[in-house]
């Protein structure tokens, strides 16, 4: 039996009592889909027994654990009516699971080198917040310190976390003069604000002068007033965007721009190529509107268009439900008939024949099923299975097993294709945040829980359409992964992809006679064992005095695949391969990779070379095309352990499993486990030029980052496995096996695996100047804003410099606040300084079998070594670019393409990493298959009182966010950023992947903040 709370046993499905006959044909239904499934006509739990025996397996009693206060009871069916009001919402649901504050503490430094193509505001810009009554244009102010101020349309003032401005819809920059702010100013508040007036509009004074900010309301209201006329004029063809702009069954996307072009032009007239920024707001909140069919995508504000066939689902399942309430409704008050057949008063039950009615009495099966063997939480998730398998300690394989259940019907199918764009794809539409909730309600069986999303994702993995561990994120049909049906323009490249054949007979280098043969040299490729293919080595040669040679040897497929051929077309779709810890996506098959690319023995390359000195100049840089033979595989935890010597401390970590214990990793080349004194001589030298580039960029504004590796293992078949749109339900027993090595906070001075990070810098420097000497474009990245540069060059002045006199790197909160002033890089075909780096050019090009913009990169750089080999003549100082493969205008097209995706995969990347995470930590907390220490130490971060009440932290032995709320002790000492706390896990949220914490003792200011 499944005990949920305090004593509280599962029952029998429990309905509302006047239905006295539903039980009935409930029971009699139950046991003929039962028996459709068990031998004879057994219930499930003798049918469960019988797999036991048969299978060898184990199963425990299913029991709410003691520490899981939030479960989950059943209730009675009830009806309740959508909210008329929800059409528009504060934030998008993507907002809501996509939360960016994680993105500053667990992904710091792709946070700082990753791209982005949005404008930081700037003082004057108005922009669109949507609130529950509707949009609000506002001017943004200025920034307190991690708050941005606005001035609304209606002469009143709020503030937002600065960096959420991610949230504003719609922007029109430099909207407002200088002098326009000006008169305002002096009469809004100076300081940031508490917590619970974040994002609160707030009246002014009733003294401020009327004239104080007068211009921008007039500029405002009259801008609305444009925009309601451009509405009312256009009204039928943005009513009927949708139509226009939708494919049947393709998800589309689109720019304002161009949606406007599109919906407003006149029949067989030219397409508009510009429009009043008025004009794009009207079409801007004409879309905006809940039930349009259109979501804005939070990354690249473009338009995320859904294809007819889904909007026709959404329809199909409102009408149902909304017939299901009536029928209820009408059941409910109907008089009793005489019935000629029976000879007696009854009732006609219209509801019993309602799709809705016949979908949740085989729900509720279903979930009775579930609940026999796994507890249900308000915790996004549905507990382990009790029934254990014992597969043999040499594999996982055994470790998950499946049955096929109960057949859903067309009709039904359609009912889970809508709570699936609701729960799992986070689809702004207004019918689903409304409708959604009311399928929950009517199963009679989540009293007690919020309706929302995150129970409608427990709801999909107790009726066996979602397994109980799935990652969400691959639902999300913007990242557009191939196989999942989001992109047909992907799927189909990949296709292709598949189809073209590379052999050794096939393959031609376009190099071949550039090559140069580094011979016996030692090329050190240092990368995990688990690691699929080896993207870079390095090398040490002599040069000059107390210089040395440093080059840095990249895989070269640029080489053997010209921008055309289909292979690049992939790549150029997918833009980087995306890894997740139950599977990969790779850019290029391992079959290609593996085989012909990755560095081995006698393999080709292209190497990047600087003339480095001891005190970290470069004097002279080459690129060159080349093969390699002699190659030492190593291990990160090889070079800290070899190079420390006697003095070596490895780093404590704890080592968590879930599930069983995780089979041993298989090799894939032969790993060197220890080094001779002629390679300890090489890498330390290759170590000491590495940290005095490193320091020559930290002298030119450039910060260091502390290193975070969170890398859980996941084992089982099927992992990957999205039955959502399988006819028939299915039963998950036992559950995958997952381990994870937690990674604790790096300290301050850490030089433990930085040795391949200055290293990769300085080939990204080297690819970058010399393009830049000969005015090539490619995909330079660097920062463009400097509006805050003044306040970050205070900080390090004060706060960065210090840090690293004393410690030899500065602490992580202060790097985040370092790159939130400066701001995250922007992409250019043209270099530009990189002031987080402390690089005058920068690009990225040391993974060319992973990312499709270092590709582009090589092909140029390729082009124009082929072209000066030619000629004879350097191209230093050229203007021609007439022989490149690709334009100036050609990479400036790519960059929003290749910008938006890395976002995307990035992000997708980063909470794919923490769901595993948080799967592993919920099974441990909640269901003890894992011992977590009982305490814990947390450090306030500096984001603290600026998330919904709670304070933000980090658990120092995870290196992970944790929340928590202020108690007796907390307001006894205060709080301060950099503060160190023992506290204890109280909650872990598997849905917004957050754990909350309580702090149980204070332990001590954190002194390398100050």
């Amino acid at each position: 039996m499944v005990r949920l709370e305090d004593g509280f046993t599962r029952r029998a499905l429990q309905l509302k009592s006047s239905d006295t006959d539903n039980q009935d044909i409930l029971s009699a239904e139950r046991n003929s889909i039962v028996g459709t499934l068990s031998p004879g006509n057994i219930n499930i739990r003798e049918h469960l027994q019988l797999w036991q025996e048969q299978q060898d397996i184990s199963e425990t009693n299913v029991a709410q654990p003691d520490n899981l206060k939030h479960s989950i009871k059943h209730g009675h069916v009830q009806v309740a009516r959508p909210k008329e009001d929800e059409a528009l919402i504060a934030n998008s649901p993507e907002d809501e699971f996509f939360d960016h504050e994680f993105d500053i503490v667990n992904s710091l430094e792709d946070q700082a080198l990753g791209p982005t193509d949005r404008r930081r505001l700037q003082q004057g810009d108005m922009v669109e917040f949507v609130s529950n009554t509707g949009p609000i244009l506002a001017v943004f102010i200025r920034k307190i310190d991690f708050q941005a101020q606005f001035y609304t349309m209606h002469g009143k003032c709020f503030h937002r976390r600065y960096h959420a401005d991610h949230a504003a819809s719609f922007m029109v920059p430099n909207m407002m003069l200088p002098e326009d702010v000006a008169t305002i100013i002096p009469y809004l508040p100076t300081d940031r604000v508490q917590v619970d007036k974040l994002d609160r509009v707030e009246s002014l004074d009733v003294n401020v002068p009327r004239e104080a900010g007068a211009n921008m309301v007039r500029k405002m209201r009259a801008f609305q007033k444009a925009a309601d006329r451009t509405y009312r004029r256009f009204a039928p063809k943005l009513d009927n965007a949708h139509k226009i702009m939708a494919h049947e069954t393709d998800y589309r996307y689109a720019t304002l721009q161009e949606v406007a072009s599109k919906v407003l032009q006149a029949p067989g007239s030219v397409p508009r190529l510009s429009f009043s920024q008025s004009t794009l707001w009207a079409v801007h909140r004409a879309l905006s509107q809940g039930d349009r069919g259109f979501s804005q995508d939070f990354i690249s504000k473009n338009y995320e268009i859904l294809p007819m066939t889904e909007i026709n689902v959404i329809k199909k399942v409102r009408q149902w439900v909304r017939g299901y309430q009536e029928d209820v409704v009408a059941d409910s008050t109907a008089m009793s008939s005489w019935n000629s057949t029976t000879g007696s008063l009854s009732k006609v039950n219209k509801a019993k024949s309602n799709v809705v009615s016949q979908f949740v009495r085989k729900a509720q099966i279903l979930i009775e099923k579930s609940r026999e063997h796994r507890a249900v939480t308000k915790m996004g998730s549905i507990g382990p299975s009790s029934i254990k398998f014992n597969p043999p300690e040499s594999t996982h394989r055994w470790a998950i097993r499946y049955h096929d259940d109960i057949q859903f019907t067309a009709e039904e199918l359609d009912i889970l294709h809508f709570l699936n764009i609701w729960a799992a794809r986070l689809v702004h539409h207004a019918s689903l945040s409304s409708i959604g909730p009311m399928i929950l309600r009517a199963t009679g069986m989540y009293e007690g829980a919020d309706l929302n999303a995150s129970t409608a994702i427990v709801f999909l993995m107790e009726l066996g359409t979602m397994a109980p561990w799935q990652n969400r994120v691959v639902y999300n049909s913007k990242l557009a992964l191939p196989g999942h049906g989001f992109s047909n323009a992907i799927d189909h490249a990949k296709s292709q992809a598949s189809d073209a054949r590379l052999t050794r007979a096939t393959l031609k280098d376009s190099m071949e006679d550039l090559r140069t043969d580094w011979g016996d040299m030692e090329v050190f490729c240092i990368d995990a064992s688990s690691a699929g293919e080896i993207d870079d080595g390095v090398s040490l040669e002599p040069a000059d005095g107390s210089s040395y040679w440093v080059h840095i040897h990249v895989a070269n497929p640029s080489a053997f695949i010209h921008p055309e051929h289909e292979l690049a077309k992939y790549a150029c779709a997918l833009t980087e391969s995306v890894y997740f810890p139950e599977r990969a996506y790779p850019m290029f098959h391992p079959s290609i990779s593996q085989s012909f690319f990755s560095l081995a023995k006698n393999r080709p390359s292209i190497t990047f070379s600087a003339k480095v000195s001891a005190e970290g100049d470069f004097t002279e840089i080459k690129v060159t095309p080349g093969r390699i033979h002699n190659v030492i595989y190593l291990e990160p935890q090889t070079i800290d352990r070899e190079l420390a010597g006697e003095g070596y401390e490895a780093e404590t970590t704890l080592m968590l499993s879930v599930g069983g214990d995780p089979p041993p990793v298989s090799g894939r080349r032969l790993i060197h486990k220890s080094l001779t004194a002629s390679q300890k001589t090489v890498l330390l030298k290759l170590t000491e030029l590495g940290e005095a580039r490193r320091r020559k960029r930290e002298a030119e504004g450039g910060i260091s980052f502390p290193r975070s590796d969170q890398n859980p293992s996941v084992y089982g078949p099927g992992l990957y496995l999205a039955s959502i749109y399988g006819a028939r339900a299915r039963q998950f027993l036992g559950g995958p096996i997952i381990s994870w090595e937690a990674n604790p906070t790096s300290q301050p001075g850490s030089k433990k695996g930085t040795l391949v990070s200055d290293l990769m810098l300085l080939a990204c420097e080297i690819a970058a100047t010399w393009c830049s000497q000969r005015n090539i474009p490619i995909i330079f990245r660097g920062n463009r804003t400097t509006q805050d540069l003044p306040a970050a060059q205070k900080l390090r002045k004060e706060f960065q410099d210090p840090l690293l006199a004393k410690h030899g790197a500065a602490h992580q909160q202060r790097i985040s606040e370092y790159v939130l002033l400066v701001g995250r890089p922007e992409p250019s075909a043209s270099p530009i300084p990189h002031i987080i780096i402390g690089a005058k050019a920068y690009s990225k090009v040391t993974s060319p079998l992973r990312r499709y913009g270092d590709l582009v990169a090589h092909w140029q750089i390729e082009a124009a070594i082929r072209h000066e080999a030619s000629t004879g003549i350097s191209l230093v100082g050229n203007t021609d670019n007439s022989y490149l493969p690709f334009s100036y205008f050609q990479i400036q097209s790519l960059l929003p393409h290749i910008t938006h995706r890395e976002l995307h995969i990035s992000t997708a990347k980063h909470y794919s990493t923490r769901h595993w995470i948080f799967q592993l930590l919920f099974r441990a907390f909640y269901f003890q298959e894992a011992k977590l220490p009982d305490t814990f130490h947390m450090s306030v971060w500096h984001m603290a009182l600026e998330k919904s009440g709670k304070t933000l932290g980090v658990m120092k032995e995870f290196n992970l966010l944790c929340f928590f709320s202020d108690n007796s002790l907390t307001e006894a000492h205060g709080l301060n950023p950099g503060d160190l706390w023992e506290v204890k896990i109280v909650e872990v949220d598997t849905y917004h992947l957050r754990v909350v914490v309580d702090p149980i003792r204070f332990i001590e200011a954190d002194k390398s903040l100050l």
